[in-house]
């Protein structure tokens, strides 16, 4: 039985019930969202906005890559957040989603509201310095990265999807 990584597959601390997946936030949207443990309360206070695309990641190491371990690059993604997910809700998502990847035949299904790219895999590499963030490409395996905007990213507001906000 061959223990290596698919190529594609989604990597991700899950249970019975939901899915983790991570998001990046300045300090006032983290805060906010962790404390009522909703983004209602930075939607209201206008600091976090459904109108706008959104990704999550449920690779922690690739999330930790792209915000530079929250001190390494953007100030504005300085703390990085984990989301229970309502499982079942996440992959009705995903059923819906649309490839982001332009020369793809399926980059024209879905409504646009949810998007998928698949990204090289980081792994941590103590060596790794500079926009690698101490993590290295996985060549031959591919992280999910998921896009949302419109309603999609408006699903981000209802408890009933997003159980936990760490």
């Amino acid at each position: 039985m061959s223990t290596a990584p698919k190529f594609r597959e989604i990597r991700a601390i899950h249970d019975s019930d939901t899915v983790r997946v991570y998001q990046a936030y300045n300090p006032a949207i983290a805060e906010a969202a962790v404390a009522a443990n909703s983004f209602r309360a930075p939607h209201r206070a206008g600091a976090w906005s459904d109108s706008r695309m959104t990704w999550i990641k449920p690779s922690a190491v690739w999330m930790a890559y792209r915000c530079g371990w929250t001190v390494l690059k953007d100030r504005n993604q300085s703390r990085v957040l984990a989301l229970d997910l309502d499982k079942e809700r996440f992959f009705e998502m995903l059923r819906k989603a649309r490839l982001a990847h332009k020369d793809s035949a399926m980059a024209a299904s879905g409504d646009g509201s949810v998007m998928v790219q698949w990204d090289p895999e980081r792994q941590m590499d103590p060596r790794a310095h500079g926009k690698d963030a101490l993590t290295r490409k996985m060549p031959d395996v591919r992280s999910i990265q998921i896009g949302l905007k419109g309603p999609a990213a408006a699903a981000l507001l209802d408890p009933a999807f997003v159980m936990r906000i760490r």
